[in-house]
């Protein structure tokens, strides 16, 4: 390479590396008024273990942005490499011109997302792209009336004097610079470029769970900037779904009218049912003497815990439920159980609203406070609610929307280390799940906290990348030599899978066995349940119902035992009846599935699931099928009515 061209490539590389520490020094001013404004010195006093990791997210979001910003620079250096250095000057000239503009953007953007930020309490969101619904003079003249666009236009003038000073005085400094060691300096940026615009080296590239740092949500709002969240926001509006009318939903469940659905659903004649309002058709009250009432309730949903790998156990001799075993052989275990959806997240979801929405947590409608709600119940009866994970609370959204959905404590992985710091860490999802359920049981028996408590907990060991903690003994596990036994031909991988399973089921086996030694056991009633399939290791022959695809275990443990006809079918909508009507006296909860211990319906029992729907084989299947239509109909119904509200 000639000296000339070698010195064009190494100074134009130093250009693109001036662009992304403008970038850098840009965002952290904005990011240090925003600190200034928001953040209060007692929040960080508190939580300064936790400021390195602060600093260090917050850069890669920065140098992300960076990144991306000098794509342009990027693409024209590479002409510049491959044709020569009478490029250069041009490429410089653009460089000048382009690096305060840009930046004067991104200074401009952070300062809008600020003023965004005290209206809303909230980084930039989806609500950002209802700007864009109104007349662009109305638009105008709001921004005009609300914004202080005097201070807008003052700051504008000075971030752009600032990155133009940068600019000038870090490209007199690259024209002085010679080709010195560019065989290093060429590979070493295109490495930092590629981390850059990942965000990682890791396992994950960078996401939203790394804007949660701390307990403090404050300090976690310090971490992204406003590119990132419109980023994620128009990431979310693109997933939105459409709010149907009431007669698009009955219709396209089979049903004339709304009235005709409510008689469905609830077994009556249609003028019946035009007494009855839809909002109201699904709400039902429970026992005015309950087995177990003001008794603690804990649902644990376990990743990845399906059921047809209970039956591998007998089928191959293999050991796959290590101490919960003998839990599931005394206690309540219903087979014929399925997922209410295809993936963790509609579990949750499912869980705790009753979702008939895919991504609901990622929606603008996030906020929304259901009627459905799970936990709201238990709440209004006097309990204390809990969400409880050792991962990063903010997947999902699950930090945003479960506080609107009833639970008062939304714990993860650094609230669990504020009380346990001891507790074992993996470096892919957080706690590990034996010591996430150490934390709910000292939860469980913490006396100082009046009154039963209602815990929902997710566990999250046994999700790929597989990471599990030393030391934890677990049996010996041999895969059989059937060729039939998986769909996996990676022996490593399905020994993964299966060992994830079997560390579930010892953690939540352990669990059981402290549970039931302790003196909160004895007014403790646990439902333990699988999220969803497992998807990749198991064959699923077209011989077999597709239904069991997505069968789940549900075990269920009553302090003193309690008849149940373990026979019948069902699915992770039954959950929540079954659990307020053993505990709940005269409590109006959310019947849109059934009682699990309750009286069979005539008609027969079935599981619900975003793709199928089980039917007990003593149960009248068409009956069953327009009852499961209807109100599934009602339900959607019900949210619609809840979001059109809101809005």
């Amino acid at each position: 390479m000639a000296e000339g061209r070698g010195v064009s490539v190494w100074r134009g590389m130093l250009m693109m590396l001036l662009s992304i520490g403008v970038t850098v020094v840009v965002l952290g001013i904005v990011r240090a008024v925003f600190a200034l404004r928001f953040l209060d010195l007692g929040t960080l006093a508190e939580n300064t273990d936790r400021t390195g990791l602060l600093i260090v997210n917050a850069l890669r979001f920065d140098l992300q942005v960076g990144c991306y910003i000098v794509l342009p620079l990027l693409l024209m250096w590479l002409v510049v490499c491959a044709i020569g250095s009478g490029l250069y000057q041009a490429y410089q000239g653009f460089a000048r011109a382009y690096i305060p503009i840009v930046h004067t953007i991104v200074a401009l953007v952070g300062a809008a997302d600020i003023h965004y930020y005290s209206n809303f309490n909230k980084h930039f969101d989806i609500r950002v792209f209802d700007f864009f619904n109104e007349e662009p003079m109305t638009l105008i003249r709001g921004v005009y009336d609300e914004a202080p666009v005097l201070l807008f236009v003052v700051f504008t003038a000075a971030a752009y004097l600032v990155c133009w000073l940068l600019t000038k005085v870090g490209s007199r400094r690259i024209e002085r610079t010679e080709a010195t060691h560019l065989a290093v300096g060429v590979p070493l940026f295109l490495v930092l470029a590629a981390y850059g615009f990942r965000g990682s080296f890791s396992t994950f590239p960078l996401r939203a769970e790394d804007c949660y740092v701390s307990t403090s949500d404050k300090l976690n709002d310090c971490v992204p900037n406003a590119f990132f969240m419109l980023k994620k926001a128009l990431s979310e509006k693109k997933e939105s779904f459409v709010i149907r009318t009431d007669e698009e939903i009955v219709k396209s469940a089979g049903f004339e009218s709304v009235e005709e659905a409510v008689a469905a659903a609830l077994s009556i004649d249609v003028d019946s049912a035009r007494k009855v309002r839809p909002e109201e058709a699904l709400f039902g009250v429970t026992s005015e003497e309950p087995r177990c009432e003001g008794y603690n309730v804990v649902l644990i949903v376990v990743e990845s815990w399906s059921g047809k790998l209970v039956g591998y156990e007998k089928k191959y001799g293999m050991d796959l439920l290590s101490s919960m075993r003998r839990h599931m052989e005394n206690d309540i275990y219903f087979k014929h159980f399925v997922s209410a959806g295809m993936g963790t997240i509609e579990a949750v979801e499912h869980l705790t609203t009753y979702s008939p929405y895919e991504r609901l947590f990622q929606s603008k409608y996030r906020n929304v406070e259901y009627p459905s709600a799970s936990a709201r119940v238990f709440r209004d009866a006097g309990y204390d609610t809990y969400f409880i994970s050792g991962i990063k609370i903010a997947w999902q959204n699950c930090s945003e929307a479960l506080p609107h959905q009833g639970f008062n404590h939304v714990v993860g992985k650094y609230e669990v280390l504020k009380e346990k710091p001891e507790a074992e860490l993996n470096s892919t999802w957080g706690v590990y799940d034996h010591s996430m359920l150490e934390y709910l049981q000292d939860v469980l028996s913490d006396t100082a906290r009046s009154g039963p408590k209602y815990i929902m907990a997710l566990t999250s060991t046994s999700h790929t990348p597989f990471e599990f903690p030393e030391g934890y003994e677990l049996p010996g596990l041999k895969l059989p030599t059937d060729a039939e036994a998986f769909a996996e031909t990676d022996t490593v991988v399905t020994w993964q899978y299966l060992r994830g399973y079997q560390y579930e089921s010892r953690a939540i086996g352990d669990f059981m066995t402290r549970l039931k030694e302790s003196e909160a056991g004895r007014k403790t009633i646990v439902a333990i349940t699988g999220d969803h399939w497992i998807r990749r290791i198991l064959p699923y022959p077209e011989t077999e119902d597709p239904i069991w695809n997505c069968a789940v275990p549900l075990y269920l443990y009553v302090p003193g035992g309690v008849e149940a006809d373990t026979s019948r079918y069902g699915s992770h909508t039954d959950i929540m009846p079954t659990l307020a009507n053993l505990t709940l006296k005269g409590a109006r909860y959310y019947r849109y599935g059934a009682d699990m211990l309750g009286e069979e319906a005539k008609e027969g029992t079935y599981g619900v699931n975003v793709q199928h729907t089980a039917v007990s084989p003593r149960g009248d299947r068409e009956a069953c099928l327009r009852k499961a239509r209807a109100k599934a109909a009602l339900n959607e119904i019900v949210f619609s009515r809840a979001i059109t509200m809101r809005n």
